[in-house]
């Protein structure tokens, strides 16, 4: 009896912080109602405190108690400490019950609190996409990209999205951008790598000029249709690499060349000479045959090169971001 008093008594003295760091690791073990007491123990110790009670919705939502989730999310709105995140998941919470009017409007009060932010401009695009309004899902995910550059799932919808429209070049340059930010932290997406490196095959096996491409768009055509049309067609990383050393000769012929990162980071790849390294960084998974019997003879030199380019990733400016609103 003096045992489990004593051990009741170190219970019931533990901080609020401590309580709700031992009911993370409860629910990290997927031990969710032992995890969600500690959590409401932490939060009735600091009833101001925002973490607990979002901690406590989102294991709800987690556990698949939408209704208990929204519940103590939607109160939180209002809260001086809210995050974009918490009008993301209290969405996440309307779209499983079937309530499309309140999604919207978590993300629209979301937005008015975080006009800048990627992740809620991401949600809402796939909000339209799912009703099928594929134009207004897309002015989503780029002001998402105008508003936060450097959040990558807005480029891979895009990008996903334009690849169903056959627009190639955007596709390329949205996909890339997407893939940068995610191989470069050990995340590779293989389903967007092929469709990149399908967008990336189209643009350097055309058989003919682009005819109504304009302003950015025809420059960049301009580097890329005579190496596209002058040798045969590259279906392999290692001849679609060779192409491109070509395109990037031709754009840095460009005088006045505009800022492109993905075109930007590839110029300083290639005069490092690295850029078949960099398209098996960035595609060698799509392929692994091919990876396979290039990396058994290059894999020191990859391994730098990964190292290398880690460090050295794409740069995307914040004061000045790169999508078609601006070109």
């Amino acid at each position: 009896l003096f045992a489990s008093t004593s051990i009741a008594s170190i219970g019931q003295s533990l901080s609020a912080e401590d309580e709700a760091r031992l009911g993370i690791r409860l629910i990290d073990d997927k031990e969710y109602a032992e995890g969600i007491k500690h959590l409401r123990t932490a939060r009735n110790l600091n009833l101001g405190e925002y973490e607990y009670p979002f901690e406590i919705g989102r294991t709800f939502l987690i556990w698949g108690k939408t209704k208990k989730a929204e519940q103590y999310f939607f109160p939180l709105m209002q809260h001086e400490k809210a995050t974009p995140e918490l009008f993301v998941l209290l969405a996440d919470c309307y779209q499983t019950l079937k309530k499309p009017k309140n999604e919207k409007e978590a993300l629209e009060i979301g937005l008015g609190k975080f006009p800048r932010s990627g992740i809620i401009h991401g949600k809402m695009g796939e909000v339209y996409a799912s009703t099928g309004d594929g134009p207004m899902a897309l002015a989503y995910w780029e002001k998402g990209i105008e508003m936060d550059p450097t959040f990558p799932d807005n480029y891979r919808h895009a990008a996903q999205f334009l690849a169903t429209q056959h627009d190639h070049l955007w596709t390329w340059l949205y996909g890339q951008t997407y893939l940068n930010l995610t191989v470069a932290n050990d995340q590779p997406d293989v389903n967007a790598m092929k469709f990149v490196r399908k967008s990336l095959a189209a643009l350097l096996n055309m058989k003919q000029e682009k005819a109504k491409a304009t302003g950015l768009d025809r420059t960049i055509y301009d580097a890329f249709t005579p190496c596209a049309i002058k040798s045969e067609d590259a279906t392999t990383l290692v001849s679609m690499s060779t192409k491109l050393e070509c395109v990037i000769d031709a754009w840095n012929e460009v005088s006045e060349a505009p800022r492109v990162p993905v075109i930007d980071q590839l110029a300083i790849v290639h005069s490092k000479d690295r850029l078949l390294d960099y398209m098996f960084w960035l595609f060698g998974e799509t392929d692994r045959t091919e990876m396979n019997a290039w990396g058994a003879e290059n894999s020191a030199q990859f391994n730098e090169f990964a190292t290398w380019i880690f460090w050295n990733g794409i740069e995307l400016d914040a004061s000045s971001p790169f999508n078609r609103f601006k070109h």
